[in-house]
């Protein structure tokens, strides 16, 4: 499968201070059917995560699960 660049959502992201935390939120971003890969990048405080389409995936999703794991978000760019 070849991913585009209308495929990626970037996050801003803070209060991952763990492996325990950033695997939590992975998980809980996982759970959605359209998320294909989750790329974090803790130095940056960004996450990239490889979608089906981005144009159909709710962002509310990725949103809503990492703040149930505790952390805060703000989407930085959506192709």
């Amino acid at each position: 499968m070849t991913i585009f660049k209308r495929n990626l959502i970037t996050v801003k992201i803070e209060g991952i201070n763990s492996i325990e935390c950033e695997e939590k939120v992975k998980e809980l971003i996982y759970n959605s059917k359209d998320v294909i890969k989750i790329k974090m990048n803790k130095k940056k405080n960004k996450m990239l995560i490889k979608v089906k389409d981005s144009q159909k995936m709710d962002l509310s999703i990725i949103a809503n699960a990492i703040a149930k794991a505790g952390c805060e978000c703000t989407l930085v760019k959506n192709y």
